[in-house]
């Protein structure tokens, strides 16, 4: 913990939410009646096993916003607000999955991350733990190479831009009577492919330019 925090720095409040599952009619509703229990709508999650880190840290968190509680730096404070979570009764039996969160700053890679402690409660009792995390570079453009390979890359997307472009025209003009038919003997599997990575690529430098604006 101490090396931890020693070399990261934590940003902000220490978040708690919870996700619940909703309540759903059970195949015998007459038994679950009397029992008094009750079937609920599974979320993506198969808990049947330990699910895996990937698979959780994709997986969406539907998050029972009004239950949310922020810790803050106030140790005495944070030790009361968790006392009054456990009197009570935050985490319940419709309680699927609690998720405690947390910001931290890395200086020597330049990285925020947001790291995830989930608890994940299934149906015969087990509770599974797994930790997950996602990292962005606060300044990815730190030196010319990272400028460069960005550069190289774009180049490149422009260069088969341009030559399919320039093949599309070459078939228009050879039917131009008929440019549907132009169309349809251009467009081959290959032909698609590359103007889908050049619409994804030009979308994802679109994205990155706006992020910068902010």
């Amino acid at each position: 913990k101490n090396r931890y925090l020693g070399s990261n720095a934590k940003v902000g409040p220490v978040k708690l939410a919870k996700e619940s599952t909703v309540e759903t009619e059970c195949i015998n509703s007459d038994m679950s009646r009397v029992f008094g229990i009750f079937c609920d709508d599974s979320t993506e999650l198969d808990m049947q096993l330990k699910p895996v880190e990937n698979v959780v840290s994709q997986s969406t968190f539907y998050e029972d916003t009004p239950s949310t509680v922020w810790l803050n730096g106030f140790e005495i404070d944070n030790q009361q607000k968790l006392k009054d979570l456990e009197t009570s009764l935050w985490v319940d039996k419709a309680t699927n999955r609690v998720q405690i969160s947390f910001l931290t700053y890395e200086p020597d890679q330049d990285i925020l991350r947001l790291s995830n402690v989930n608890f994940l409660f299934s149906r015969t009792g087990q509770i599974w733990k797994q930790f997950t995390q996602r990292s962005i570079v606060v300044n990815p453009y730190y030196n010319f190479w990272a400028y460069l390979f960005d550069i190289l890359f774009y180049l490149n997307v422009t260069f088969v831009f341009g030559h399919e472009l320039f093949e599309l025209i070459v078939h228009l003009r050879k039917n131009r009577e008929s440019p549907l038919r132009s169309l349809r003997d251009y467009f081959g599997v290959w032909n698609a492919v590359d103007w889908l990575f050049i619409f994804l690529s030009y979308s994802v430098l679109a994205l990155w330019l706006l992020r910068f604006e902010k």
